[in-house]
């Protein structure tokens, strides 16, 4: 074994406090729609990848300490449902609010049929601010309304448009008849 390689390994983040589990678990109840969404195909994971990311930055909106990143975020969310899903089949002790939430949301996305519905390339492209999806999906909350601050260090991405391939053949097909 050569002593002089260097193993890499990434940074680890501080551990989610209560309250960062209850935003975030406020902000998939906001979102559940695409979040629990059970389809596969193309339009759904794209529309999931771009709700994670709106996700990601309204929870650094909030004055945490913390900066998340989406998959930080889905990692947590994943965490969550497995971890209230064993202690709901395998445990004789009593879940607390937060587990019995998402417990509730994933057993409400293998059986609500209006969460199966299929995402259009419209829905995608939609220039919708976060705020915006939110103001639309505010029926069903967990936690109170905060304030909240705006976090001039997150840099805003590549809209969708400009990072998918078939979008833009699309458009070079349109402008070209």
């Amino acid at each position: 074994m050569d002593s002089n390689k260097k193993t890499v390994h990434s940074d680890r983040s501080a551990n989610f406090g209560d309250a960062e589990i209850k935003l975030l678990l406020d902000l998939v109840v906001r979102f559940k729609s695409v979040i629990l969404n059970r389809n596969i195909n193309a339009n759904t994971n794209l529309a999931k990848e771009k709700v994670w990311q709106q996700i990601a930055k309204l929870f650094n909106k909030e004055k945490i300490n913390v900066h998340r990143s989406s998959d930080n975020l889905k990692t947590k969310w994943l965490n969550l449902k497995r971890d209230a899903k064993r202690i709901h089949n395998n445990s004789p002790c009593e879940m607390n609010d937060v587990q019995k939430k998402v417990f509730q949301l994933s057993y409400e996305s293998v059986n609500d049929p209006s969460l199966q519905v299929e995402i259009s390339e419209l829905d995608l492209y939609e220039d919708s601010e976060p705020e915006e999806l939110l103001n639309e999906n505010t029926n069903d909350t967990f936690l109170d309304d905060k304030g909240s601050s705006s976090h001039s260090d997150i840099d805003d991405e590549k809209p969708l448009k400009a990072r998918d391939r078939c979008y833009k053949k699309r458009m070079e097909l349109e402008r070209s008849q």
